[in-house]
């Protein structure tokens, strides 16, 4: 599916995650888990795994071919603990357009990937 998850209004789970998964996710209101986590992730084949592993998602990048829409726009409010948006695209365009805020408490540089977590 080509399907667009968008959230204009406020999302609030205070004690537990809040994961949106979709072909294309806009996010133009405010997503809050004040003591878990937030995961968007965006493309055409995402594997779950555990939310006590590492990373509780990936997201399978393609050839490109078929993913020219596929991403994140984030405009709105992140407020959570840990955060993590991963996004499938086309190489020459933006998979993830981060004009928001995004508000956790660490950023780290891992593993070649930036994770914005909780120490």
């Amino acid at each position: 599916s080509k399907a667009l998850i968008e959230n204009q209004g406020t999302i609030k789970a205070d004690h537990f995650d809040v994961a949106l998964f979709s072909f294309r996710i806009s996010n133009e209101g405010e997503i809050k888990a004040s003591q878990g986590s937030v995961l968007l992730g965006a493309g055409q084949k995402i594997l779950m795994r555990p939310l006590d592993d590492r990373d509780a998602f990936f997201v399978g990048y393609s050839d490109g071919s078929e993913s020219e829409e596929t991403g994140i726009d984030q405009k709105g409010l992140i407020q959570s603990v840990q955060a993590k948006l991963e996004a499938d695209g086309n190489l020459y365009a933006l998979a993830i357009n981060q004009t928001g805020e995004i508000r956790t408490t660490a950023l780290v540089h891992q593993d070649g990937h930036l994770r914005i977590i909780a120490k």
